[in-house]
């Protein structure tokens, strides 16, 4: 069988990774272009996200009008038994 994620991709030069969903919320890293993250969660314009390294935190998905992510689907092949 398989599995699927639904999973973007930083499309911004640069992304702030939060502890929360907002922009007053502490920034906990930085995210970078080309960057690919697995959405948790969706509040609003808001995404909690999982990075690749395992750190999780809200992300924009948009701003301005500009959306920051692009959608990505990954299919991962799970082993039968």
């Amino acid at each position: 069988p398989t599995q699927a994620f639904d999973t973007c991709l930083v499309s911004a030069q640069a992304l702030n990774l939060r502890d929360c969903a907002g922009i007053t919320c502490n920034v906990v890293a930085w995210l970078h272009i080309q960057d690919r993250l697995v959405i948790l969660e969706r509040v609003n314009h808001w995404l909690k996200v999982k990075t690749q390294n395992g750190q999780t935190g809200w992300v924009a998905e948009s701003q301005n009008g500009v959306y920051l992510l692009e959608p990505e689907m990954v299919v991962i092949n799970t082993p039968t038994r």
